[in-house]
């Protein structure tokens, strides 16, 4: 008998298994819920590609109206509104309006009548009589200027006044004297006497040894101007206008010799003259009376010539209008 062959169940066993299908049959069972899908709501495609379309749409027309327009503007801000005092809109109990008080500004409050207040002072009256008419006098006229005093003598002709006027050139060793007030010219320095600060040649450029020189003495030969006269140069100068040798001149207080130059060395102290000649006599003595006014300042001077010479300066004297 083949072994793979099944084997016939028997009565018993077929019994058995009529009575567990039967007790199947009547055992309720429990049955799984069905999965139930809730229905998507499902949007066509052309619907859908149109949305987003239309969304980038409106974005690029926001971005270039920002970018054209410089964005939008804010609205200029509101003035805060202006809240009025509660007593002001009090109403009475009458329901009529109560009258308003607009405050003064302080320079406009009423004066109280108890405080303490200046005296009052009644505004003056105009004139009742005539009007005063001006005075009829005519201004008062400057005074005339005071006579030249001019001394005895024998008044000197054109041609030698126009000369004398040449030699007090705004440049000349006259003009320059003409600053000074004295009656001997060795009294005065070495400097006015040879006018060398404004001598055309006067003003040149110090070498090293000389501005070390002159440091050793005073610093402020450093930052001023300086002028050189070699000392042949003043006693030629001395010997023209005045007569004199540097022997009769006293050690000058205004001027510095260096011996290895053989120079004096001056700080230049320019002075403008624009003088006037306006009379001119011969004294007694033979010596020339010179009466000169000076344009810039007024002043009005004396110089004493003799004839000696090319006119050596003996003396001068100056003074002002108003002195």
């Amino acid at each position: 008998m083949d072994q793979n062959q099944k084997k016939p169940l028997s009565a018993e066993e077929l019994a058995a298994v009529d009575k567990a299908m039967a007790e199947f049959a009547n055992t309720p069972q429990k049955r799984k819920k069905s999965a139930v899908r809730k229905p998507v709501l499902q949007i066509p495609t052309l619907v859908r590609n149109l949305l987003i379309a239309a969304v980038l749409l409106i974005l690029t027309v926001t971005l270039l109206v920002l970018v054209l327009g410089g964005g939008t503007e804010e609205p200029p801000p509101t003035p805060p509104e202006t809240t009025l005092p509660s007593e002001m809109n009090e109403t009475l109990t009458d329901g009529t309006e109560q009258p308003t008080e607009v405050p003064v500004p302080p320079d406009t409050q009423p004066i109280d009548p108890t405080e303490s207040t200046p005296p009052y002072v009644p505004p003056t009256e105009p004139p009742t009589g005539p009007p005063t008419e001006p005075p009829t006098e005519p201004p008062t006229e400057p005074l005339p200027e005071p006579p030249v005093v001019v001394p005895e003598g024998t008044p000197v002709s054109s041609e030698e006044l126009a000369h004398l006027q040449e030699l007090f050139d705004s440049y000349s060793v006259y003009a320059s004297m003409s600053r000074y007030s004295f009656t001997d010219p060795t009294t005065i320095g070495l400097q006015a006497l040879t006018a060398a600060d404004i001598r055309p040649d006067s003003d040149v450029t110090l070498t090293e040894q000389e501005e070390n020189y002159l440091a050793s003495i005073s610093e402020a030969y450093l930052y001023l101007d300086v002028c050189i006269l070699p000392k042949h140069e003043a006693e030629a100068i001395l010997q023209q206008y005045y007569g004199l040798r540097l022997e009769d001149v006293p050690s000058a207080k205004d001027a510095v010799f260096w011996a290895r130059t053989n120079c004096y060395y001056f700080i230049e102290e320019a002075y403008a003259n624009d003088l006037n000649v306006t009379h001119a006599v011969t004294l007694p003595g033979g010596n020339i009376w010179v009466r000169y006014v000076d344009n810039f300042s007024g002043r009005i001077g004396q110089m004493v010539l003799s004839q000696t010479g090319e006119y050596h300066i003996l003396s001068n004297t100056y003074s002002y209008p108003d002195n």
